[in-house]
C-alpha cells in the first residue's frame, strides 16, 4: 500500500487494498479487499525527507473467506525511518468485530506511527555502529566463560596502565600534584 509520506500537505483518504494469498483468499469468487483510513499530518516546515504523524485505521473487509465465519486481525508495517530500529514500525489490530465474509473493525483497530526519516548516519555514527556490531559478534563467538576471562584480562590491563601513569606522574618534576 502506498502511503502519502512525501505529501507536504495533510492527507485523509480511504484506501482499498486488494489482498493476495493466505487464509483470507477464496477459491472462487471476487478477490478479498481491505478498506483502510489513512491520515498523514506532515511536520510543519517542509522537511526534505518524510517527517510527521501517520495514522492508519482498519475499517472493513469484503469477500473474505467464510468457511468458519472467522474473525480477523490485520498487521500493518510502515517505514518509520530509513535505517535503524525504527525502520519498520508495526501495528496489529484487535480482532474484527464482525466475522467473514465482511469483517468490520472499530476505533481500536487504529495504528499511529511517528515517521522520522533522516539522511544517512554520519561517518562517526556509522563507524560506531560497525564497531559495536563487531564487538557483539566477537563476544557472542567467545561464549560466556571466555567473555568473563576477556573482561577480566581487559580490567587487569587497564589497572596496569593506570599504575604506570601514576608512577610517571610521581617521577615528573613538573607535575603539580
Amino acid at each position: 500500500v502506498h502511503v502519502p509520506l512525501f505529501q507536504q500537505e495533510p492527507v485523509e483518504a480511504v484506501l482499498v487494498v486488494p489482498l493476495h494469498g493466505g487464509q483470507v483468499t477464496r477459491w472462487i469468487g471476487s478477490r478479498p479487499e481491505l478498506e483502510v483510513l489513512v491520515r498523514w499530518a506532515p511536520e510543519v516546515g517542509k522537511p526534505r525527507l518524510p517527517r510527521g504523524d501517520l495514522t492508519m485505521q482498519v475499517l472493513r473487509g469484503t469477500n473474505f473467506s467464510s468457511a468458519h465465519a472467522s474473525t480477523w486481525r490485520v498487521t500493518m508495517t510502515v517505514p518509520g525511518a530509513l535505517y535503524g530500529d525504527a525502520a519498520s514500525l508495526t501495528f496489529t489490530s484487535s480482532e474484527s468485530e464482525t466475522p467473514s465474509p465482511a469483517p468490520t473493525w472499530g476505533e481500536k483497530a487504529t495504528g499511529s506511527f511517528a515517521i522520522a526519516w533522516s539522511s544517512a548516519p554520519s561517518q562517526t555514527r556509522r563507524k560506531t555502529m560497525v564497531e559495536d556490531s563487531f564487538r557483539q559478534q566477537l563476544l557472542d563467538a567467545l561464549g560466556p566463560e571466555a567473555q568473563v576471562d576477556f573482561e577480566e584480562r581487559v580490567l587487569e590491563l587497564l589497572e596496569r596502565q593506570a599504575k604506570r601513569i601514576a608512577d610517571l606522574d610521581r617521577r615528573d618534576p613538573d607535575n603539580d600534584a
